[in-house]
């Protein structure tokens, strides 16, 4: 663990996955196994099923760490190949590639040997032959647990708040398209595992908070963990927070009251707004990986945010007064679902006294592909807007001639509590919108989504 970088004094490094990577596994390494790597790998689901993994580590006494070993075949530097020996039967052995702000690192293989190029350069496929084949070069006691391996597997370990199935999905495919060639009976399963960085904090939280008697130097540990991926972003989603009641302006100050106090009012206030925006990131990437998960792919670019302002005449328009996110499928791009978090109302049809999510389901006309868009923003609100009708009267259907229709419902923040609730009231509902399956969308969510009327009382 760099206690340097907890305190913000390697700006220049925080972003490198190597760093990430040491500070998490070491401070595994010299936790008890059973404590921190084990509760880890329990988190990690499986490539195909996306099920945790299925297989009793109660036996393991030890774990090995070898960081960055070289490979002899495919000559790959995976990030570690981990051992776990067991008390009465042989070793485990995993390797693991971890990303944090970067793609898997595949290689163009055109130009090597015929077979160099079996897995198309993939770089965690690659990295899984290599396991399965024992191909390593490391020190001789770490040689001979490798060879004993008989059960392998292969942990991707990145920042998505869910498991990214188009990333993944690349894999399966090179693996089953030859997976008699490389060691593997047909009938053998892929042991191919994902896990993410926010999965650290959750194991050193729940080793804090139900571990009674852990030494003083392991809580530490566990401390300085949870403090560095709070830091980095990586920590699971966890709604939004109740703003400090502090931040707002008094109604007067006394005289010999600190010098300067409307000023650091003022930055409190600042310091809130951007602890809201923050959340709201970390929302719509929850959002977004979610979908990804399902198979949907996101459309319009990574903006979330039009009709801003810099001019000093129209701060109304330097408010992030609302983000969008959009979804299609690759098999119909002209229809699919979108988010928009509404903070204020920009057009004057809606005066709305809380912020609240609008989730709509959205099908263009005309063959035009789905993209982010003002009539999705005023989606179920606008002068068009009407209640889709009787039996769902908390969902709202907006028509625009000649362009689009949506069916939309509106979500207060204080439901999306955690990843779970999310996935419960966006995720799963929407999808049964697309599937035309209106009434089970509905049940989803009735009891939670607002009115209109609701909105703005």
């Amino acid at each position: 663990m760099t206690i340097a970088e907890i305190h913000g004094k390697l700006p220049e490094y925080e972003g490198m996955e190597d760093l990430l990577t040491s500070d998490v596994f070491s401070t595994f390494k010299y936790l008890p196994v059973e404590l921190a790597f084990i509760p880890f790998l329990k988190r990690a689901v499986n490539f195909c099923t996306g099920e945790t993994i299925n297989y009793s580590f109660d036996d393991v006494i030890k774990a090995d760490y070898i960081f960055w070993p070289k490979t002899s075949y495919f000559k790959r530097e995976p990030d570690l190949l981990i051992l776990l020996t067991r008390r009465n039967q042989s070793p485990i052995s995993i390797v693991v590639e971890a990303k944090y702000r970067s793609g898997k690192s595949n290689v163009n293989r055109e130009n090597d040997l015929q077979e160099l190029q079996l897995l198309d350069g993939d770089q965690l496929a690659e990295q899984y032959y290599e396991l399965v084949n024992k191909n390593f070069n490391i020190a001789q006691p770490y040689k001979e647990l490798l060879m004993e391996s008989k059960d392998r597997f292969l942990l991707f370990v990145t920042a998505h708040d869910a498991l990214p199935k188009n990333v993944t999905n690349e894999t399966e495919k090179v693996f089953h398209k030859i997976k008699n060639k490389i060691g593997l009976r047909s009938e053998d399963t892929l042991h191919l595992y994902w896990v993410n960085w926010q999965a650290a904090w959750s194991v050193a939280d729940e080793a804090l908070n139900n571990e009674a008697n852990i030494p003083l130097g392991f809580k530490l540990m566990l401390e300085d963990l949870k403090v560095l991926l709070e830091r980095k972003g990586l920590r699971p989603f966890s709604g939004f927070s109740q703003p400090n009641q502090n931040v707002l302006f008094k109604d007067f100050y006394f005289w010999g009251e600190e010098k300067m106090k409307l000023g650091k009012e003022i930055k409190n206030i600042y310091d809130a707004m951007l602890k809201i925006c923050t959340e709201a990131s970390h929302f719509i990437s929850v959002v977004n990986d979610l979908f990804v998960k399902y198979g949907w792919n996101p459309v319009g670019g990574n903006g979330v945010m039009w009709d801003r302002s810099t001019h000093h005449a129209q701060p109304r328009f330097w408010l992030p007064y609302f983000q969008q996110r959009v979804f299609a499928t690759e098999q119909d791009p002209t229809k699919g679902v979108g988010i928009n978090i509404i903070f204020d109302e920009a057009y004057g049809n809606l005066t709305n006294t809380i912020p609240f999510v609008s989730c709509c389901y959205i099908e263009t006309e005309n063959s035009i592909p789905l993209n982010k868009c003002d009539e999705i923003y005023c989606a179920g609100w606008s002068e068009t807007s009407e209640v889709l009708d009787e039996k769902h009267s908390k969902l709202y259907q907006t028509i625009h001639p000649n362009r689009m229709s949506i069916v939309n419902y509106f979500l207060p923040l204080d439901v999306l509590s955690n990843q779970q609730a999310v996935e419960s009231y966006i995720i799963k509902p929407l999808i049964e919108l697309y599937k035309g399956n209106t009434t089970k969308a509905y049940e989803l969510i009735q009891s939670v989504c607002l009115t209109r009327e609701e909105l703005s009382s």
